[in-house]
């Protein structure tokens, strides 16, 4: 199924501020409401999701020329742990993944978010 809207929502808007935040990006980096991120397509694949990204905004670091952001997970309508990858390729953030561990389906609806930076990808 493939869901398609411009605009980032709650949880990809997280993602990216806890992306910038933890790599000494201050959020006006990418501009007010993310102005610079536009989502071109968003996949669902009945247990996460992946959000395609375009920005003509480039990180000015080496660091992030190529870069799988791994660190990001939530807790999803109060008992389901999921995990993020922020994908950065040419210095652009290019992708979201969003999904669950093993099998477990991604909830249709997300009824509460809590935003959890992981330490060594456990929660």
């Amino acid at each position: 199924m493939n869901i398609t809207t411009n605009i980032l929502n709650e949880i990809e808007k997280e993602i990216i501020k806890s992306f910038l935040k933890i790599n000494n990006f201050n959020e006006d980096f990418y501009g007010k409401a993310f102005e610079s991120l536009e989502v071109m397509n968003r996949r669902m694949t009945g247990v996460g999701f992946y959000t395609d990204l375009v920005t003509n905004k480039a990180f000015k670091e080496e660091r992030l020329k190529s870069l799988r952001w791994t660190k990001a997970g939530a807790l999803l309508n109060h008992n389901l742990k999921v995990g993020f990858l922020v994908y950065v390729d040419e210095f652009k953030i290019n992708c979201i993944e969003g999904f669950t561990y093993g099998d477990t389906a991604w909830p249709k609806k997300i009824t509460s978010f809590e935003m959890r930076i992981l330490d060594n990808n456990k929660f």
